[in-house]
């Protein structure tokens, strides 16, 4: 079976994809998560009756909160992304990389006392996260208001407990099948909620939603979400910390520039945060798994 990193790798890569996806349809936010939602549930469904289903209760009531916490957090990130613009929200993933560290760390007593076993090591996994913060801060070519980054705490704080959270939640079951049937759950509380979000505040919108465009666009980005999460949670399964998981997860910054940069797209990353997050990458694969 494929590493922690592999399956984390093709997260970032499938994450990549989604956000392309999203860049050229443009859907309003509360539509394309209701669209995705449909098409995800849709696709996933067939590969979740197929699997065993793990037989613990703690791993269907994560999986309830998990989805609940994904939806408030698709809610303040909107919010914020309306207020302050869209580069900037994506600051949630530097507090869901150091928090998801030291939360991992206090879930698990014997994580951090293993890691500092060996103080290179140890050294060298904080330089990491360090760096991968830094570069997710000086990514986009602009300033970062306290007030963009205040806003989007709670999303990122709520991201970093559903990481834990889904952890915790594998724990008991097999890697391979157990994503199947985490990512069809988390699905299926996302389109819940939204379609009772919809059927009781946007009744209308709904008659002018399911387009054409909007239909391919859900299902793209549906199909892209589900290897997204199913490959994050095979990976948050596998890893020793969370925080491992979203440091390689932020290599989906590095597809998308490389993308832009051969279609020769404006682009206003930064070529050193690039760096950063590759190098930062690198680090975490070679001194874990070594």
């Amino acid at each position: 079976m494929p590493g922690w990193e592999v399956f984390a790798l093709l997260a970032s890569l499938a994450s990549a994809v989604t956000v392309q996806i999203n860049r050229y349809y443009r859907l309003e936010g509360a539509a394309l998560v209701l669209l995705r939602s449909i098409f995800l549930v849709a696709i996933v469904a067939p590969f979740a009756a197929a699997v065993p289903w793990p037989d613990y209760n703690e791993f269907y009531i994560l999986a309830v909160v998990v989805g609940m916490m994904g939806l408030f957090a698709d809610v303040v990130l909107f919010n914020a992304a309306a207020t302050y613009g869209g580069r900037l929200t994506s600051l949630y993933m530097a507090i869901k990389i150091l928090g998801g560290f030291f939360l991992w760390s206090f879930i698990d007593k014997g994580f951090l006392p293993a890691l500092m076993v060996h103080p290179g090591v140890f050294a060298g996994v904080m330089a990491c996260l360090a760096l991968s913060a830094l570069a997710m801060m000086v990514m986009r070519r602009n300033d970062v208001s306290w007030a963009a980054l205040l806003a989007i705490l709670p999303a990122g704080l709520m991201l970093t407990l559903a990481d834990s959270a889904s952890k915790v939640a594998m724990q008991g079951a097999e890697v391979l099948s157990g994503s199947i049937v985490y990512t069809f759950m988390l699905g299926l509380v996302s389109l819940v909620g939204t379609s009772l979000w919809y059927a009781l505040f946007r009744r209308r919108a709904l008659r002018t939603m399911f387009t054409r465009r909007s239909l391919t666009a859900g299902a793209a980005t549906g199909a892209a979400f589900a290897v997204m999460l199913g490959a994050m949670t095979a990976a948050v399964a596998q890893s020793p910390n969370p925080a491992y998981v979203n440091v390689l997860a932020l290599m989906s910054m590095v597809w998308l520039m490389i993308y832009l940069r051969l279609r020769k797209e404006e682009d206003e990353a930064n070529p050193v945060a690039g760096l950063m997050f590759v190098a930062s990458a690198a680090g975490i694969i070679l001194l874990v798994s070594s």
